[in-house]
């Protein structure tokens, strides 16, 4: 196997050589990308607890935003993604996978791709401590196309189930950008 070689985009990005960055991330440096945070629920898993980025507001709580705004329906999504033109959508949260959260997070994700179209690109982050292969089909049926994990070093494996199903798979691992870290990576 070629060793692979780690680029630095123009953004201060890392990427494999020859594969660019993935569409979730190029809708969203152009703007075009919706953001539904799903909810602040997720299992608090040891590995993120030094760079979560949800707010104690939002840690915890069920609510739902779309770009900011709190929603309390399926409709307000579609709403707000006609009123900036989305081209795309991303769903975060705490997981949206989180056993909580995975049958709100097949229901939305149908009911985007049902009203916008194949073209429209979803995408959703997850820490993946409950993925499995079960799921990952789920996702793929209901239209997701793109999931991107943030896995600890002990769940990598689950990776391997959300590939071959349709959807782009990457991985973000956060790091301080230290040669020690970046070594291990």
């Amino acid at each position: 196997m070629r060793k692979q070689v780690i680029v630095k985009s123009k953004t201060h990005t890392f990427y494999v050589k020859n594969r660019g960055i993935s569409k979730g991330c190029q809708q969203c440096l152009r703007g075009t990308k919706a953001v539904l945070f799903l909810n602040g629920i997720c299992q608090n898993p040891n590995h993120c607890w030094w760079y979560c980025p949800i707010s104690e507001a939002r840690k915890g709580k069920t609510n739902t935003f779309i770009n900011e705004i709190q929603i309390s329906s399926k409709d307000q999504i579609l709403h707000e993604l006609k009123a900036i033109n989305a081209k795309g959508m991303s769903i975060t949260g705490g997981d949206p996978l989180h056993e909580p959260n995975l049958k709100k997070t097949l229901e939305y994700t149908k009911y985007i791709k049902d009203n916008k179209g194949k073209k429209f690109h979803i995408h959703l982050y997850t820490n993946g401590l409950n993925f499995n292969d079960e799921i990952a089909i789920k996702l793929a049926r209901a239209g997701l196309d793109e999931i991107r994990f943030n896995p600890s070093k002990k769940k990598w494996n689950v990776i391997k189930y959300a590939l071959n199903k349709g959807m782009s798979v990457g991985v973000e691992v956060p790091v301080i950008p230290e040669a020690e870290y970046l070594k291990n990576l």
